[in-house]
């Protein structure tokens, strides 16, 4: 692995935002639903932000970092499509590693802050921690009442198509590392935090919604082929000035119960005023 300096500054690495969601279901992506809400446009997706950022860490730290690594974002201001972003990325601390991470916009305002480094000796999460539990005949309200702690969602089960999920790297995520392209990609950390995110639009009923931050906690990569089980609960939920707020605990499993990630997932369920 490369070695690192204290106050060492990773190259700088500059994007084009794009916001790939203005025909999903989540309408805070969209122009005229977002401007309602006092943003000046449909916001990028927080799973793109996260991608952004993630890019000088996968770059410095590759495999063993996607396979042993942790990342924690938390997004301050929305980012707004064609934007040209940079991610800035110091070492902090060399052991154990640390490495701090600024997402600024096109003004060059932070916009988003994070840290990554290496789990070490960090215990991979259990599945029987995750109970089996099918998907709600009918799904949760976003209020802070029915989204107890303790509140287990129901399961969702990907398919893990490298083929698909390679197209998707490189145009969504708009990654260029040679890692996540052609025939020996792996899986961006960014393509689990989507199934994060599906995890909640399966089991709670969502108007617009934004995904404020993650910390993820890397044990292993999906295959191509293989099916993905995300499960997940609730560790905090409360109502803030007028946001309905929501944590969750989510693991990634593979074949055989096999570790994948764990993330801590935040999240706006329901915006004041909708």
């Amino acid at each position: 692995m490369t070695t690192f300096v204290l106050n060492e500054a990773l190259p700088i690495y500059e994007v084009i935002a794009y916001n790939f969601a203005e025909q999903a279901n989540n309408k805070i992506h969209i122009s005229d639903v977002a401007t309602k809400f006092g943003f000046q446009g449909g916001l990028v997706p927080g799973v793109a932000d996260h991608a952004y950022m993630t890019h000088p860490i996968a770059e410095a730290l590759g495999r063993e970092w996607l396979n042993h690594g942790t990342m924690e974002t938390k997004f301050l201001k929305p980012i707004y499509h064609g934007e040209l972003v940079k991610v800035l990325a110091r070492v902090t601390s060399t052991d154990p590693l640390k490495i701090n991470i600024e997402l600024r916009n096109s003004e060059d305002t932070i916009c988003g802050v994070g840290s990554a480094g290496l789990c070490g000796e960090t215990a991979a999460p259990a599945i029987e921690d995750y109970p089996e539990v099918h998907l709600p005949e009918e799904k949760h309200e976003p209020v802070a009442e029915a989204l107890t702690v303790g509140l287990v969602f129901g399961n969702v089960l990907k398919e893990f198509v490298l083929e698909e999920i390679e197209q998707k790297q490189a145009t969504e995520f708009v990654e260029s590392l040679s890692i996540f392209r052609g025939q020996e990609a792996v899986c961006h950390p960014s393509i689990l935090l989507e199934y994060a995110n599906d995890i909640l639009i399966q089991n709670v009923t969502l108007g617009p919604w934004i995904h404020t931050g993650s910390r993820c906690l890397h044990y292993g990569l999906p295959v191509d082929g293989e099916t993905v089980s995300i499960r997940g609960k609730v560790v905090d939920s409360l109502t803030k000035n007028g946001h309905e707020m929501v944590t969750l605990d989510i693991g990634i499993f593979g074949l055989e119960d096999r570790s994948i990630q764990r993330i801590e997932h935040h999240a706006i369920v329901r915006l004041r005023g909708s």
